[in-house]
């Protein structure tokens, strides 16, 4: 069987969050493994040229998966979308016509329109089409499953279908193992909304007691996905009063062409009965300036210090689920191996991510997945003393908590 295997991502940095290393060992080399291959069976990888060099791959591959042939299909960096770069992986490859499945996997939330055009274009053949996202929207492949994979190829599946036969499924960088407590939790959610409806998504979690104490929107606020963003914006704002923090995180709010346009979103969010937990952009960024005014012109609102960030249990950030925290990088992967410095901390726990490592002052701690779920583990560190009385449940502790 020929396999063709696309990596995604493609878009957001120079080294996509899938191939970040474990214990030194890329990501894809999970993703390969998470393949029930037979002898003989062959893999199209295509994937970016820079990455190929950084951890030399085809090295690698030959080291870590000798039992199998890995073709790899270097690719250059193109300010494409997903898509595109996906036709052309298929165009160098000379087209779909080698593979016998075709797996597309990508780090982050794809359009519903995306996995529609990307099945269009990839006709069946032999077993079909594999279409699975490994990222922090994968839910979304569900919906699309039950309400419109009649539009698209034979088959649109998730990483967990038992055609691609894994018992892991990846989310943002870190491989999860319990797959159906994923998508059982998920779906009734993402079932009921459209897969971009960040804030519906987010009321619901908060109207059915989710423990949301701080909300973390940072790659919301892109250049690319201003749609998104201003659609999060109108429905928080309109969504019912509650008494848990939305903190907002500044560092690429580049939707706002000025401080006064988010100062607005701030009063808004403060007329609707949410506060609002501010974190200071870098210093040269256009809203590097919005904390001290908001929090001069707007109630309810407070700012934190970079340096002293109060640490969560759940953020919802990105598009709704996602594990970045307040760690400043790319992963959560990247915070559980820092071992620099004050970097070392505790990481925030995703409602995403299941039986996680938390990294707590050194200490290593497995939470079950049933207990951050029901929003019982709990996490603070260094919050500041003006922001304390906005915790009474959780005051600033040293230790991994459980309620």
């Amino acid at each position: 069987m020929q396999i063709f295997l696309l990596m995604g991502d493609v878009h957001v940095d120079p080294y996509p969050r899938i191939f970040r290393p474990v214990g030194g060992i890329p990501l894809v080399l999970h993703v390969l493994e998470s393949l029930v291959l037979q002898e003989g069976d062959a893999v199209w990888l295509v994937v970016h040229r820079n990455v190929i060099e950084h951890f030399s791959l085809r090295a690698l591959l030959e080291e870590q998966w000798p039992s199998h042939k890995v073709n790899l299909v270097p690719l250059d960096y193109s300010p494409v979308s997903i898509i595109e770069t996906a036709l052309v992986g298929l165009q160098q490859l000379g087209g779909h016509n080698r593979a016998d499945r075709v797996l597309f996997v990508d780090t982050n939330y794809v359009a519903r329109s995306d996995i529609l055009s990307l099945c269009r274009s990839l006709p069946a053949k032999g077993d079909g089409v594999v279409v699975a996202n490994v990222g922090e929207y994968s839910p979304a492949f569900s919906y699309v499953i039950e309400h419109e994979s009649e539009e698209g190829a034979a088959m649109v599946t998730t990483m967990c279908d038992e055609k691609v036969a894994s018992s892991t499924i990846f989310a943002g960088g870190l491989f999860v193992s319990d797959v159906q407590t994923c998508f059982d939790s998920f779906e009734s959610v993402l079932k009921r909304f459209a897969p971009h409806s960040f804030g519906l998504v987010i009321s619901d979690l908060l109207n059915r007691g989710r423990s949301l104490h701080a909300l973390h929107v940072k790659t919301l606020f892109h250049p690319s996905s201003p749609s998104h963003c201003k659609d999060f914006i109108s429905e928080l704002e309109v969504s019912p009063p509650s008494s848990r923090q939305f903190a907002l995180h500044v560092d690429s709010c580049h939707v706002f062409e000025n401080p006064a346009d988010a100062i607005k979103v701030l009063v808004n969010l403060n007329q609707s009965g949410h506060d609002t937990l501010l974190v200071p952009s870098v210093p040269k960024s256009a809203c590097s300036k919005l904390p001290e005014l908001a929090s001069s012109e707007v109630q309810g609102v407070y700012v934190l210090p970079r340096n002293s960030i109060p640490q969560a249990d759940v953020v919802v950030a990105s598009h709704t689920i996602s594990g970045n925290g307040l760690f400043y990088s790319d992963t959560l992967m990247d915070g559980l191996l820092a071992e620099e410095g004050d970097n070392k901390q505790s990481v925030f726990v995703d409602p995403r991510h299941f039986n996680e490592i938390i990294v707590n002052n050194n200490t290593v701690t497995k939470i079950s997945a049933e207990k951050v779920l029901r929003g019982e583990v709990y996490f603070y560190q260094n919050i500041p003393a003006d922001i304390k009385p906005n915790f009474p449940e959780y005051l600033g502790t040293a230790e991994l908590s459980e309620k």
